[in-house]
């Protein structure tokens, strides 16, 4: 039996105490064991000599982060300088993930214990345990001063810490899930092929015994470590100035805390056309503090608004702390967004809305109604410039800037659809105001006269269908009447008679020229391109049907041009479609691009004054100026038989018969316009329109308010128009006009 030695003794006693042929043996082993330990002797030695400065410089060096800076977004202004929405800039705390898990991860405890204890200390078990204990009482002690700077409680503290690490591990799971389903594949897998069949069993077999006789059993195999547990994460928002000064300016205090600086959007008046505004959101990433336009305007100039991000340095010594920070490159603030909406003109489109729809909560219905909202729109005849977008119901854009949750919540679930802008987005039957569009197919039909009267007896073949409201009601027709007194007085049955005659060919070629049935190119996101019926029409040539087939083709395509004709069947419209019409009749036929954004602008600097009112069109800086299509005429369109429709629609509120003039004229100024009562069906109140322009002898503003499930157009949308034109009139615009009147 060989002698036992210690530790300390030699390879070489071990040799001087065997057999001669053992000695014999291990001299090569000896050898080569001193010749190894002299050429790392010699090799530590080179290392000193030619390195040692270098590598000794290297770990004394200070570490850099890299920091994005969110540059702040642009404001969004109205027409007259007011500033409707800014940035206001905000600090966030941040933690380093590896601060914050809970349990914390045994490496990362380790590695810290040992960065602070010397070579000896870290062989003691018991130096060790309470290193880590210590960590982990700072650690402790760090979070308490952090929730008093950021005046926030234990609880809330615990539950954002407790949602990131959720979010981090449900990353890490999944990343590590991926990584043993491969390594199961490739340490299983085997060449399905016979050739390689038995050189890949061999390979497993070689794998699998490898990992039996070298895995350490008392340790999972390391896992992978995703991004999100090396970075930090925000866990308080909103911190004083006080907060960050005592943590930037005491590092050594609070550990794996950072300062991470952003913007929130801050509305100046939160209730004013939140559907056209629009709202922000910010990234995925827990980190991100920058806001993404997702609606309205925010989003359709997104990129203008978005400003150019800057970079500031973390200096860091060896052990993570921080040393320094500054600033390499300054954020650059996004462009200012000037808009054509009038502030004030824009409240009272609200408020008439808010008041109409409470109105019409009182209208009795045999079917309860799951949605109802309305719209006011109103814009220059000649540009398209929107003065007013109303959409009722509205939502909170606080709440999106702030990210309240059970709002938010609210707004997409809500019955009555908050988020959805009805001023661009809701398609309704538009009932009579569709006639206008109905009358301008007419008057260009060859042989077509528009004083030959016509005698309404309340309804065209048969006093069971295709009737007049009025007969409706007292039993009577209009008696005679032309194409000014069938708008004037809303009479269906006239242009039941005039499309029997002409079909539906024409009517849908003039719905097409006038914009209906796509979008209007309005600079808003999700537009609605409302729908045009899908009537089948007759050959031609003009041939007349001969089989029962095509005769019973030919009556359906004629009752649906019938319908088609009082905005009724499948014809859909958006209000914004309705209001560019009458911009059209009111302009001499020329179809505008509506728009809602009027030009970029510089944010201030240095003090310098906000935007002003006269500011606003400056034509010495076009280069701010954002590219708008010019109005377009409507193919085909012969202005002068435009004057017909025009004496039409002043006549709906100046002829005492007129649909809208017992609840829209006015004695200061002259309305051109029609009402339009959709019927809808099924037990529900009828939809309410009113559409038209002012003053009707000097057209500048063309409007359109639409109620769905209103009732009666001249009950609820009549009256809203007239105050509203009030004031336009009471705001000014019509003065130039007045004066150019006779």
């Amino acid at each position: 039996m060989l002698p036992r030695f210690t530790n300390s003794q030699s390879l070489a006693a071990l040799a001087s105490h065997s057999p001669p042929a053992t000695r014999h043996a291990l001299r090569p082993l000896l050898l080569g064991f001193i010749i190894a330990a002299v050429g790392v002797l010699g090799r530590l030695v080179v290392l000193e000599f030619t390195y040692g400065d270098e590598y000794r410089s290297e770990s004394a060096r200070l570490s850099l982060k890299y920091r994005v800076r969110t540059a702040p977004r642009g404001r969004i202004l109205a027409r007259d300088g007011t500033v409707l929405v800014s940035d206001r800039p905000v600090a966030s705390l941040a933690i380093d993930y590896r601060e914050l898990e809970n349990p914390p991860d045994a490496r990362w405890l380790r590695a810290q214990a040992r960065a602070r204890l010397s070579a000896r200390e870290r062989r003691n078990p018991d130096r060790m345990k309470l290193a880590q204990e210590e960590i982990l009482a700072e650690r402790d002690e760090a979070s308490r001063r952090l929730q008093d700077l950021c005046g926030i409680t234990q609880d809330e503290w615990l539950a954002s810490a407790m949602r990131v690490q959720g979010r981090v591990r449900t990353l890490a799971e999944g990343a590590n899930r991926a990584a043993r389903e491969r390594y199961e594949q490739q340490l299983g897998g085997t060449d399905d092929s016979d050739a390689h069949a038995a050189e890949g069993w061999l390979s497993a077999a070689s794998r699998r015994l490898f990992i039996s006789l070298f895995r350490v059993h008392d340790e999972p195999p390391q896992s992978i470590v995703v991004a999100e547990e090396l970075a930090e994460h925000i866990v308080c928002r909103s911190i004083s100035m006080e907060a960050v000064a005592e943590i930037e300016g005491h590092p050594d205090r609070y550990r794996g805390a950072h300062v991470i600086y952003g913007s929130r959007r801050v509305y100046a008046a939160p209730e004013l056309a939140p559907h056209a505004i629009g709202y922000v959101s910010r990234s995925r990433d827990s980190n991100a503090s920058e806001s993404v336009g997702q609606a309205g305007i925010e989003r359709q100039y997104d990129s203008v608004l978005q400003g150019h991000d800057g970079v500031s340095v973390d200096r860091l010594d060896r052990r993570g702390r921080l040393i320094s920070s500054t600033v390499e490159r300054e954020a650059i603030p996004g462009r200012d967004l000037m808009l054509t909406l009038d502030p004030a003109l824009q409240a009272t489109a609200q408020t008439l809305l808010d008041n109409a729809l409470a109105r019409r909560i009182g209208l009795e219905s045999e079917k309860p109604l799951r949605s109802s909202g309305g719209a006011i729109v109103a814009i220059d005849v000649r540009s398209g410039a929107m003065l007013a977008a109303a959409s009722a119901p509205r939502f909170d854009l606080v709440a999106f800037a702030t990210g309240d949750a059970a709002s938010i919540r609210q707004s997409l679930d809500g019955p009555a659809h908050p988020l959805l802008d009805r001023a661009i987005q809701m398609a309704l039957p538009p009932g009579s105001v569709f006639k206008t569009l109905a009358a301008m197919a007419l008057v260009h039909q060859p042989g077509f006269d528009p004083e030959r009267p016509f005698t309404c007896e309340g309804y065209l073949h048969s006093p069971d269908s295709r009737r007049c409201m009025i007969y409706r009601r007292t039993g009577v027709g209009h008696g005679p009447v032309t194409l000014i007194d069938a708008i004037a007085r809303s009479c269906n049955v006239y242009f039941f008679q005039q499309a029997e005659q002409m079909g539906p060919a024409p009517l849908l070629d003039w719905a097409g020229r006038g914009g209906f049935g796509r979008p209007t190119g309005i600079d808003l996101p999700g537009e609605s391109a409302g729908r045009l019926p899908a009537i089948e029409l007759a050959a031609e040539n003009g041939a007349q049907p001969t089989t029962s087939a095509e005769r019973h083709r030919a009556r359906v395509a004629n009752e649906e041009g019938q319908s088609f004709a009082v905005g009724q069947g499948e014809l859909t419209t958006t209000p914004l479609q309705i209001v560019r019409l009458m911009a059209a009749i009111a302009n001499g036929g020329d179809l505008v691009t509506p728009h809602i954004a009027a030009r970029l602008e510089l944010p201030p600097s240095d003090g310098a004054p906000g935007i002003t009112e006269n500011s606003f069109g400056d034509s010495d800086r076009d280069d701010n100026q954002l590219p708008m299509k010019p109005p377009a005429p409507i193919p085909g369109l012969d202005s002068k038989k435009l004057g017909v429709i025009r004496e039409a629609l002043r006549q709906v509120v100046a002829d005492p018969q007129g649909t809208g003039h017992a609840t829209v004229a006015l004695e200061s100024i002259a309305i051109a316009g029609k009402t339009g009562t959709a019927e809808v069906g099924g037990g529900a109140p009828d939809h309410s329109w009113f559409a038209g322009y002012a003053p009707a002898d000097a057209p500048r503003i063309a409007f359109v308010v639409a109620i769905e499930h209103g009732g009666e157009a001249s009950t609820l949308a009549g009256p809203v128009a007239k105050h509203l034109v009030e004031k336009l009139q009471s705001l000014g615009y019509f003065r130039r006009s007045e004066r150019r009147s006779p």
